[in-house]
């Protein structure tokens, strides 16, 4: 995701525009994070999950409803024996145009904190673009030259893979693993190419990538252990504001959106910036320069840093009621990928 920024500003230039640059425990206690937060950096001008065109959306399996999410009586989902620590944590791999170079990191959640495990020594000229990390604990991570490794998210060793570059025009995408149902030790990785305009899967013995359907903008993907594929999508490429999407993985269609509100970390960009406006003011849509994302306890983790960022900033939206709030501002770090096991909790108690 390291060039996510050049996409961005191709983007702008194309518009004929020029950039400026101007409860403490951390437990939900319940599955959606509706209760006991803290209100500190909180945006009260979030909104609720919004249908798409007027319709009531469907789960993957067909039926109208809404993302299980952690709505699921308090059971944690991933607590069988072959997650260990897995999904204890996010995986993040930062770029070399920030912080350490190419380093590869845990988040946890439960404090906002960052640690590092170690640098990633992959056999490539390019950096990181994006990564996912499987129920094993081994991090996919996709370099910009359109290469795959696998690194241990132990001690960031880094192997090669047999994953040739490129196929069916996946040159760069976002990925996730994905539960193939609830509760299931059985996941399946899915990709989402902005060069491509699709979704699709790679098999894991193969590593071959097979499309799924047609899929707008340039997302990055995160599933869940109850068999739920969801993507951000910052919005630079399509003028729409930055959201967070549930994702149909039989076919790659939309069918639930949570609009996001990053203005509290630049309040002009969203505001009186009238470069924030044309995007839709949806605050900091403009000028993207990396970004990741997962779900981890019933709650969404954005990691976003635009033109106006001087590094990431770490957002949590809560599904329940779409507030969007800043939880760790200005981390010090270039986040390009994100990864998280689907051992990890559904929701926490």
């Amino acid at each position: 995701m390291s060039v996510h920024g050049f996409l961005a500003m191709a983007f702008v230039a194309s518009l004929g525009l020029t950039a400026c640059s101007a409860d403490s425990s951390g437990r939900l206690s319940d599955g959606f994070g509706g209760t006991g937060v803290s209100s500190d950096g909180t945006v009260q001008g979030g909104a609720p999950a919004a249908t798409l065109n007027g319709t009531t959306p469907t789960d993957p399996a067909g039926t109208p409803g809404t993302p299980t999410l952690g709505g699921n009586g308090g059971t944690v989902i991933g607590t069988a024996d072959d997650c260990g620590e897995a999904g204890d944590y996010i995986y993040l791999v930062n770029s070399s145009t920030g912080g350490t170079s190419n380093e590869l990191l845990r988040f946890d959640p439960l404090t906002s904190t960052f640690s590092s495990i170690g640098r990633l020594n992959c056999p490539s000229s390019d950096n990181p673009f994006s990564m996912a990390v499987s129920r094993d604990g081994v991090a996919w991570v996709l370099y910009g030259d359109g290469n795959m490794f696998h690194a241990s998210t132990t001690d960031a060793s880094c192997s090669a893979t047999p994953y040739n570059p490129g196929q069916g025009g996946f040159s760069q995408f976002g990925m996730g693993f994905v539960s193939d149902d609830p509760g299931s030790s059985s996941e399946t990785l899915f990709v989402g190419s902005s060069a491509a305009s699709a979704l699709g899967t790679i098999d894991s013995q193969s590593y071959t990538v097979q499309r799924v359907g047609g899929l707008s903008g340039s997302p990055e993907l995160t599933g869940t252990g109850n068999a739920e594929l969801f993507g951000f999508f910052p919005g630079f490429d399509t003028g729409a504001n930055p959201s967070v999407r549930w994702i149909d993985k039989r076919n790659g269609s939309e069918l639930q959106i949570y609009p996001l509100d990053f203005s509290a970390a630049n309040p002009g960009a969203g505001g009186g910036n009238p470069i924030g406006n044309i995007f839709g003011g949806g605050g900091g849509s403009f000028g993207s320069t990396a970004w990741a994302f997962a779900f981890w306890g019933g709650e969404f983790y954005v990691f976003y840093k635009d033109s106006f960022d001087n590094s990431t900033n770490v957002w949590k939206l809560n599904p329940m009621d779409g507030r969007t709030q800043l939880v760790v501002p200005d981390s010090g770090h270039y986040i390009v990928g994100a990864g998280v096991s689907t051992c990890a909790p559904v929701t926490l108690i």
